[in-house]
């Protein structure tokens, strides 16, 4: 099991860090280096705000998305962390088969980016297709 520490990655419940188990090892991996580098950088302690869902709809529900809390975010901290994901986690969305992407990285800190339905944050996922 992976250890999570505190001064890394916070959750906003216990439902969530319970949750933490409970997903993809490949996106424990991501949050953790997501986690490693906002602390080690900027010296943040990176907030997982929703992991599981019961929306079948949303990648959420099989264990492989993740959203990150950007409120405490600057602009320019929110832009390094998704520019270290890209850079650091393979991201190619238009890739033909076999090769699609093993993440995906989303900004949804502008309104409207995820239909009204949640707060400003930064989304992450694995592609179920390779696991």
């Amino acid at each position: 099991m992976i250890h999570v520490p505190a001064h890394i990655i916070d959750f906003k419940d216990i439902q969530t860090q319970h949750e933490f188990r409970q997903v993809k090892p490949r996106l424990q991996s991501f949050i953790l280096a997501a986690g490693s580098f906002m602390y080690f950088t900027f010296g943040i302690t990176l907030v997982v705000t929703d992991l599981l869902r019961s929306n079948k709809a949303s990648v959420h529900n099989y264990g492989n998305g993740v959203d990150f809390r950007t409120t405490n975010l600057t602009k320019e901290q929110g832009d390094a962390l998704i520019k270290f994901l890209k850079w650091q986690l393979p991201y190619y969305l238009n890739l033909p088969m076999p090769t699609k992407p093993k993440y995906s990285i989303r900004d949804e800190r502008e309104p409207g980016t995820s239909e009204d339905r949640t707060g400003p944050h930064i989304h992450g996922q694995v592609n179920w297709r390779e696991e």
